[in-house]
């Protein structure tokens, strides 16, 4: 028997659809015989296809064999998982860890610093890091500076053609100059 006639045996007993054809095409062979291996629905009960839109929940694995392969742990909380390492790596995802919450700590105090933060303490504590450095970025939106006039040039009073110009300050770079070489040319 094919994979198509198969697949046709598995619609017909009412545990798919035809809308489940396109996912069945593409189940490897192994777990195509656990599917066909499983019990068909009672005649009295209803079974409720998958949605179009909802992708067809993926049929339970298969039994691991019985070789050398690792045996698959079923893991409900980091902790657990991070029990199940060897002790070298647990000291480095517990020092991950560490340095995120810390990270983290240090990142919604400086988001409470500014003032301007409308988020609650549940809320900052529910993201994650990256989204908490983007805020805090944001955040630190520098402030205007002060204008400053120093390189502007000095106001014209006078109009252009003018002969009544008014001459520059005194205290400019070249008089200066000139003071510092008169001074230093009497010294030799």
């Amino acid at each position: 028997m094919n994979k198509e006639q198969r697949i046709a045996a598995l619609i017909s007993t009412g545990r798919f659809t035809e809308a489940d054809r396109n996912w069945l095409t593409v189940v490897p062979e192994d777990r195509l015989s656990a599917l066909e291996q499983q019990p068909s629905p009672q005649p009295g009960t209803t079974t409720t296809a998958p949605s179009p839109a909802a992708p067809a929940p993926a049929p339970p694995p298969a039994p691991a064999p019985t070789s050398a392969v690792a045996p698959v742990i079923s893991m409900t909380t980091a902790e657990q998982f991070i029990a199940n390492l060897p002790s070298h790596e647990q000291e480095t995802i517990r020092e991950g860890i560490r340095a995120a919450n810390e990270k983290k700590v240090t990142l919604i105090s400086q988001l409470k610093a500014t003032n301007r933060c409308k988020f609650t303490d549940a809320q900052l504590n529910a993201m994650s890091v990256p989204e908490l450095q983007n805020l805090a970025e944001l955040a630190a939106v520098p402030a205007p500076s002060q204008p400053n006039f120093a390189a502007q040039g000095m106001p014209r009073t006078a109009t252009i053609g003018a002969t009544d110009l008014i001459p520059p300050p005194e205290n400019t770079m070249v008089s200066r100059i000139r003071a510092a070489v008169a001074a230093n040319s009497g010294r030799r």
